[in-house]
């Protein structure tokens, strides 16, 4: 949603994904930080959780930076709204049927 927001703002396409990913990476890192911050406080956490959130922010670090250097800007202008649309399908989807 961010990177659709900067699309109507007027930013450059590869210029939003970048920034998106970069603001999602560092978000990512506080969660991690945080998590451990947390366990250290003393309150007893899952680690079943950890797994996911170290190997989501390592595919966002890995995969965005790599997409936008190589997905042509045509391509972005159809990818970023096509991706929105899909996103708010699953969650009225989500919403009425599960």
């Amino acid at each position: 949603m961010t990177t659709m927001g900067q699309l109507y703002a007027g930013v450059y396409e590869k210029a939003a994904a970048a920034i998106s990913s970069l603001s999602e990476g560092l978000a990512s890192l506080v969660g991690i930080a945080m998590y451990f911050a947390v366990e250290a406080a003393g309150v007893d956490l899952n680690f079943m959780l950890l797994p996911s959130i170290l190997a989501g922010s390592f595919l966002a670090a890995v995969v965005a930076p790599y997409s936008v250097r190589v997905i042509p800007n045509r391509d972005y202008r159809y990818v970023i709204p096509g991706y929105a649309v899909a996103i708010g399908v699953f969650l009225i989807y989500s919403l009425l049927f599960l």
